[in-house]
């Protein structure tokens, strides 16, 4: 997953140091969508979008288990670590949180108030006789 979001920054591209990514090239890397394609949902007022896509930054480089609902501070602590948590509930709800710290240009200091996530609900139904035709597409270029 490194390798798409080598391009983090305008110029930047070493993602392995631990440096902050910009959430639009996190997302591409998960989907393979751009920006402009990913369905942020029904709800989202375009300047909160237009907000995630300019000042949103995700800092991750593990996850940890967690079995009960995060709120904003808890995902300011998981920030600084760069914790990611994987939902382990039984509950249909997203399988893996990252936080999101919406960066704001003139601030050093971290703000509860700019923190924010990205849910990942995995609803992956490939059944066996999927696997076997796919089962080519899994080289190393793929």
């Amino acid at each position: 997953m490194h390798d798409p979001m080598r391009y983090s920054h305008e110029g930047e591209e070493d993602v392995r140091g631990g440096n902050p990514v910009r959430l639009s090239a996190f997302l591409k890397a998960l989907t393979g969508m751009k920006e402009k394609n990913l369905d942020l949902g029904p709800d989202i007022l375009e300047e909160h979008k237009n907000n995630l896509w300019k000042n949103g930054m995700v800092f991750w480089n593990h996850f940890s288990d967690i079995y009960s609902t995060p709120d904003s501070e808890d995902l300011l602590k998981f920030l600084h670590p760069g914790m990611a948590v994987r939902c382990v509930s039984k509950k249909s709800t997203f399988n893996h949180l990252f936080t999101v710290y919406l960066k704001q240009e003139n601030s050093d200091r971290l703000d509860e108030e700019h923190v924010t996530f990205c849910g990942v609900g995995v609803k992956d139904h490939i059944t066996e006789t999927d696997l076997i035709i796919r089962n080519r597409e899994w080289t190393d270029t793929h």
